[in-house]
C-alpha cells in the first residue's frame, strides 16, 4: 500500500518536472490521459487496500473479543460451580 502511494507520488513529481515536455496535452493527448489514469489507478488501489485492511482488522478484533468473552464466561461458570460445590461440602459436614 505504501509502495503504491510512493509510486503515484513519484509519477506526479516526474510528471510535473522531467516528463513535462513528453506530457504536453496539445502534442500528446493520449500520453497525458494514460499518465493520469495510471496515477489515479495507483491511488485508488492503495485506498482499496487500506479499506480492506481496515475491514480485516475489525473482523479480527471482533473475533478476539468474542473469544475473550467466551473465556471469561467459562471462568465465571467454573468459579460459580466451585463456590456451589464448596457450599454443599460445608453444609454436609454440619
Amino acid at each position: 500500500m505504501l509502495l503504491l502511494l510512493a509510486l503515484a507520488l513519484l509519477l506526479l513529481i516526474l510528471g510535473f518536472t522531467f516528463l513535462q515536455p513528453a506530457l504536453n496535452p496539445r502534442e500528446h493527448p493520449w500520453r497525458v490521459i494514460i499518465f493520469w489514469i495510471v496515477c489515479i489507478w495507483l491511488t485508488f488501489t492503495a485506498l482499496l487496500l487500506a479499506l480492506f485492511d481496515l475491514l480485516v482488522l475489525r473482523l479480527q478484533a471482533r473475533q478476539a473479543e468474542r473469544a475473550l468473552r467466551e473465556k471469561l464466561e467459562a471462568a465465571r461458570l467454573r468459579q460459580v460451580s466451585g463456590v456451589a460445590e464448596q457450599g454443599t461440602k460445608s453444609t454436609s459436614k454440619d
